[in-house]
């Protein structure tokens, strides 16, 4: 973590730093639920080890860059089917 940074909570473009992935993947991960509920400065904060632990057990990733999540269930644009 940036040592700079005073708190854990962060903003999209620190936890994408963090992950080492874009903005645009925090942001599908949003879309797909990921609750970001810390507030600083009305700026929504989440933290790394709540992130990864998001990731890992909806299996999430990106196809096609749209955001994907469990084994055999799609979700693109709030729609979901197997």
């Amino acid at each position: 973590m940036n040592p700079n940074m005073k708190s854990d909570a962060l903003v999209v473009k620190e936890l994408a730093w963090e992950l080492g992935v874009s903005d645009h993947y925090v942001y599908q991960m949003r879309h797909c639920g990921f609750k970001m509920d810390g507030d600083r400065r009305c700026n929504q904060t989440a933290k790394l080890r709540h992130a990864r632990a998001w990731i890992y057990e909806h299996e999430f990733r990106l196809v096609d860059s749209l955001g994907v999540v469990g084994a055999g269930q799609y979700q693109f644009a709030g729609l979901a089917w197997a």
